[in-house]
């Protein structure tokens, strides 16, 4: 799945109405291009804060970006997601509307794997099952509700957001 798959399906174009920007860090497959074309604001994370020198990755893409962002919520996805709809966004909005106490959220989903040609309902997302959650659990336990600690959709409380370190 590709930046193109995502952001021209209807239901990205409709989610884009209300999204703050898109983040470009630096790709080759014409991800800006296209997500202008879908009617997002494109901007390149490296030129965000530009006295401070880029490192790349990820983390420190989403760390600038809170830096031109708005609002008391933030909310980042993926542009890499299969199947894309707008309650994506509002899904991991909705808590932190609903409970003041809600500090971050983080999206999980069913995890399918093809296997020998075949599609398997559940089974997918190895590295979080095999490393990251057991390593999470043994380290960090406070963090052991995170279903799938990797996944690239998130949204939080920009005071909360602005206190965290953003490793890349």
């Amino acid at each position: 799945m590709t930046c193109r798959t995502t952001c021209s399906s209807r239901s990205a174009r409709r989610a884009f109405r209300s999204a703050s920007l898109v983040l470009d860090g630096g790709s080759t497959d014409d991800t800006a291009a296209i997500a202008r074309e879908a009617g997002a604001t494109v901007v390149d994370a490296r030129a965000i804060l530009p006295d401070i020198p880029v490192v790349k990755g990820k983390g420190e893409s989403l760390w600038r970006s809170l830096s031109i962002l708005s609002g008391d919520l933030i909310c980042w996805i993926d542009a890499d997601i299969e199947n894309f709809e707008p309650h994506f966004v509002s899904n991991l909005v909705a808590p932190l509307l609903a409970d003041p106490a809600t500090m971050f959220v983080k999206a999980f989903y069913r995890r399918p794997i093809a296997y020998g040609g075949v599609v398997l309902p559940k089974g997918g997302g190895r590295v979080t099952e095999l490393l990251a959650r057991p390593l999470l659990n043994a380290l960090f336990p406070e963090l052991g509700g995170f279903i799938q600690p990797l996944s690239g959709e998130y949204a939080g409380r920009r005071d909360v957001l602005m206190q965290l370190p953003f490793f890349t």
